[in-house]
């Protein structure tokens, strides 16, 4: 996770065993492939303060 913008780098391995990078910004779903889990970028940040910029929850 970066502190001062929405990304994270995910790296998985691919078929010949080289690890592979997933970068994922603001608006993707990051993809957690070894245990069946999608999520949006926006709610791992969920009430995180982001540079200057506080990411707000989701609304219920």
């Amino acid at each position: 996770m970066d502190t001062e913008r929405l990304s994270i780098d995910l790296f998985r391995r691919d078929e010949g065993g080289h690890w592979v990078l997933y970068p994922s910004e603001a608006g993707d779903a990051v993809e957690f492939a070894s245990v069946g889990l999608s999520v949006p970028m926006e709610r791992l940040y969920e009430d995180a303060r982001v540079g200057a910029v506080e990411v707000p929850g989701p609304t219920a």
